[in-house]
């Protein structure tokens, strides 16, 4: 591999490993330079990394969207969006489809959110990405709960739930179980509730 290529990887990985210890605003600055790297970069040298660069984007725009740099997340996700989509890369267009869909719902722009997880879902059905699946439906049972659909986003959620435990993905699990305690409590439904809550905090104290 090229200089450039080795740091470009030594890059990420140093970003993401501040974006896994928190330490946010240093991962942005990270990313950030890693962008400027390559830009810097020939034409022919950028189309041999245009994986490493959707990569870097996609980080960037959900580690901006952690700490409420809504426009700017916005942009580096449409730019991941856009990259993936010259790549003809369905799961990569997915997941920026999906970080643009959970941006505009935390915003509170619901109906651009509904958009974006409908265009993530046709993407990730598109090549079988079953991970991907299960993300948007947990997304879109986040979002019907806070429009008050309630029987919605525990069909949702539920159906997300399936989707994890049958590919091993504890840390989402548990995730999915404490919002359907949550609605299984406001249903005053408490031994469902406590099932829910039980089973997710045993999840939790095996994954330490």
């Amino acid at each position: 591999a090229h200089e450039w290529q080795k740091a470009i990887s030594y890059g990420l990985h140093v970003a993401r490993r501040a974006k896994e210890m928190s330490a946010n605003e240093m991962a942005v600055a990270r990313y950030q330079e890693l962008l400027t790297m390559i830009d810097e970069l020939a034409p022919s040298e950028r189309e041999n990394v245009k994986e490493l660069s959707v990569s870097v984007l996609q980080d960037l725009g959900d580690v901006l969207a952690i700490v409420g740099r809504w426009q700017e997340a916005e942009v580096a996700s449409l730019r991941a969006l856009q990259l993936a989509r010259d790549m003809d890369d369905d799961s990569a267009v997915g997941s920026a489809q999906l970080s643009l869909g959970y941006q505009k719902m935390v915003v509170g722009s619901l109906n651009d959110a509904e958009q974006r997880f409908e265009a993530a879902l046709h993407s990730f059905n598109r090549n079988g990405n079953r991970s991907g699946i299960g993300a948007v439906y947990h997304q879109q049972g986040t979002l019907a709960s806070r429009q008050g659909q309630t029987d919605v986003a525990e069909r949702l959620y539920s159906t997300s739930l399936e989707i994890r435990r049958d590919l091993d993905d504890q840390f989402n699990q548990t995730n999915l179980l404490n919002n359907l305690g949550i609605i299984a409590a406001r249903r005053e439904n408490w031994a469902l509730a406590r099932s829910r809550y039980l089973e997710c905090l045993d999840i939790r104290e095996h994954l330490g």
